[in-house]
């Protein structure tokens, strides 16, 4: 029997989103600010 599995982009739009930020800020963004950008998408 083959079970059921979540699959989740989570992973790839975090990667966007830090994209989205660093060109947007001009630096790194802030860890802080991934942590709560994941768990808003969450």
């Amino acid at each position: 029997m083959v079970g059921i599995r979540q699959i989740t982009a989570l992973p790839t739009l975090m990667h966007w989103r830090a994209e989205v930020l660093k060109n947007d800020l001009g630096t790194e963004p802030n860890p802080r600010l991934l942590v709560s950008n994941r768990q808003y998408y969450r």
